[in-house]
């Protein structure tokens, strides 16, 4: 099974997500966490 893993797909820090004045909620109106997993962890986008 090929690996979906690429180094080119990380980010710099774990609050490198921002939604410029924005907000992300679900159907019951509670705010998205957009605290990301530390570079490089476990379910980052590099994660391996």
């Amino acid at each position: 099974m090929q690996e979906h893993t690429s180094s080119d797909l990380d980010y710099k820090a774990t609050n490198s997500l921002a939604l410029n004045g924005g907000t992300i909620k679900d159907a019951a109106l509670n705010a998205a966490t957009l605290t990301l997993a530390s570079p490089g962890a476990a379910n980052s986008l590099r994660s391996q």
